[in-house]
């Protein structure tokens, strides 16, 4: 087996996936350490979480990173990286072990042990966008703890097979365990990675509607649970797909779910429709004010998210702009019938969907509450305005990627 001395830092988050993250790291990581014998690991508990750990990563002087877990993994450390002001200096590749990896599908990352570490070696880059979300967030959203303090976090490293050392520090959202951890033995067999899925390429997105109605609806009942107490405007960092309406009302039921599996988001998708109320937004985005009741809004710089669905087929990582969907509110008959399309790019087909490419947009809520997530992660509320950095993130991707531009 060829061998790497490039020092590539494993950020590990064993929770992901529910767990099972670390029963499949715990086979590969002999594989792993003697491919790549001069790799370290970070590994987050409850105690710290993975942007803390990548934050400390970077301002250590660490450049080459590894996020090893699902979309919620990579998330946090990119809010860290950014945190860190690492943009610049970092390579940073996703091994995915979560539950959807939706965001490595339009990477083209590879799902098997012996394919990624070729990926690793040959280090093919991408200048990937990050995205920036203003937003308002709630008590009942779980957020990133901003670093504040003018002095460093004290970096948590470990060489492999060596204790961990975990300083003090606010766990992220990707740590969804309790404070004694998960234990190996609560986690069931899995086979070593899922097979590797090869996603058609994104099609063409149709013109944008600058069409204005505002129907009359009773506010929402769904979304996130009531909530008295309004936290100051926050800004996160998202590198995959961010979700309003509906969208975030599945990842809402999808957190709460007793089992975790790639195909949980669709089916939620489908079962608790019936149960929800549109609420109506306005949506402003180049020379067009929509204002529409909606079933769902995406904002995109991946093209897969809940599970393989392919709700911003004309996102692309390297592109200047964002891509844009968003499905005025449909008859729960058209949206079964049309369901097929969320998988094979044609959504904007359907004559209440629009798809377009936008440099920023800023979404009001009119009647109801419309709560947001994005990479697969609750955040808050709706006003939003999602725009794009102008710093890119160098990521590693698979031999098969292209870019649409």
């Amino acid at each position: 087996m060829r061998t790497d001395q490039t020092p590539w830092h494993f950020l590990l988050n064993p929770a992901a996936g529910r767990g099972k993250a670390l029963r499949r790291w715990q086979k590969i990581r002999p594989v792993l350490q003697a491919a790549l014998p001069a790799m370290t690991i970070a590994e987050s508990s409850a105690q710290e979480g993975m942007a803390a750990l990548a934050e400390a990563a970077v301002r250590s002087g660490k450049t080459h990173l590894v996020g090893v877990g699902g979309d919620g993994t990579h998330h946090d450390i990119v809010n860290g990286i950014v945190r860190a002001d690492g943009l610049a200096s970092v390579i940073y590749t996703p091994l995915p072990l979560g539950t959807g990896n939706d965001w490595v599908r339009t990477l083209k990352t590879p799902t098997r042990i012996t394919p990624w570490l070729e990926m690793l070696r040959q280090q093919k880059t991408i200048n990937h966008r990050i995205g920036q979300l203003r937003y308002m967030a709630s008590s009942t959203a779980t957020l990133i703890p901003p670093i504040t303090s003018a002095t460093p976090p004290t970096a948590s490293f470990r060489v492999a097979n060596t204790p961990s050392v975990t300083p003090g520090a606010a766990p992220s959202r990707s740590d969804k365990r309790s404070p004694g951890g998960v234990s190996p033995g609560e986690v069931s067999p899995e086979t070593l990675v899922p097979e590797e899925i090869s996603p058609e390429a994104a099609s063409t997105p149709s013109a944008p509607q600058g069409t204005s109605i505002t129907p009359h609806r009773p506010p929402s009942t769904l979304h996130l649970p009531p909530s008295t107490t309004r936290l100051p405007p926050s800004t996160t960092y998202f590198l995959n797909v961010a979700g309003l309406a509906y969208d975030a009302e599945v990842v809402r039921r999808s957190e709460k779910a007793r089992w975790k599996n790639r195909w949980l988001y669709p089916v939620f998708t489908l079962l608790y429709l019936k149960d929800f109320t549109p609420p109506t937004v306005k949506i402003e985005y180049e020379n067009n004010t929509v204002t529409s009741a909606v079933h769902t809004i995406n904002i995109g710089i991946g093209r897969y998210n809940g599970g393989g669905m392919r709700l911003v087929p004309q996102a692309d990582p390297t592109a200047d702009t964002l891509a844009l969907t968003y499905a005025r509110k449909l008859p729960i008959w058209k949206i079964l019938l049309s369901s097929w399309r969320f998988y094979t790019g044609s959504i904007g087909a359907i004559a209440e969907v629009t798809t377009t490419h936008v440099q920023s947009v800023t979404i009001s809520p009119v009647e109801g509450e419309t709560a947001l997530e994005a990479d697969g992660e609750l955040l808050g509320r709706a006003p939003l305005t999602a725009s794009l950095l102008e710093e890119c993130l160098r990521v590693v991707v698979g031999s098969a990627f292209k870019s649409t531009l």
